[in-house]
């Protein structure tokens, strides 16, 4: 699943895209899904078919995306996943915060059901002795936590959950 920030004059839309088959997606906007046919007529020109409504479409990339031209709008699209690496996005819903590194759990700083702020510490992991404090991604609840003191990790163990 590929998640996009529409921004269309001005509102932005985070929009996820899976793709279910050659030229078929499945988008989901809020909690509405829209089933898309994409059909390219060259380069950059397509036809989308929204839910059985027809749409032409032209779009080229740039330096943060694409930009799009859809029925006289133009669209700009940028990965979310940028996004958040920029810091311009906040994450939302359910987050899993996985190990990057290979170490073991020094210190347990939070506990399930703390309210968390963005950048707070959770637990801090030893690896290659050194200390690295493990940050909330974003406010929320901590709803899982996967490790213990003392407990060796992998990298990709999933250390806990930020909803």
């Amino acid at each position: 699943m590929k998640k996009l920030l529409f921004n269309v004059r001005g509102n932005k839309k985070l929009i996820e895209i899976s793709r279910e088959g050659e030229g078929f997606y499945r988008a989901k906007v809020n909690d509405s899904e829209y089933n898309v046919k994409v059909t390219s007529v060259d380069k950059d020109i397509f036809i989308l078919e929204v839910d059985g409504r027809i749409f032409d479409c032209f779009a080229y990339e740039n330096k943060n995306g694409y930009v799009v031209f859809l029925n006289g709008e133009t669209i700009e699209v940028e990965s979310a996943s940028n996004l958040l690496k920029a810091g311009k996005l906040e994450k939302t819903g359910r987050v899993e915060v996985k190990a990057k590194m290979p170490g073991r759990v020094k210190k347990i700083i939070a506990k399930v059901g703390d309210s968390l702020q963005k950048d707070k510490g959770v637990l801090t992991l030893e690896a290659m002795k050194m200390e690295n404090e493990i940050k909330s991604p974003k406010d929320g609840i901590l709803k899982e936590l996967n490790v213990k003191e003392g407990m060796t990790v992998e990298v990709g163990t999933i250390l806990f959950v930020v909803e």
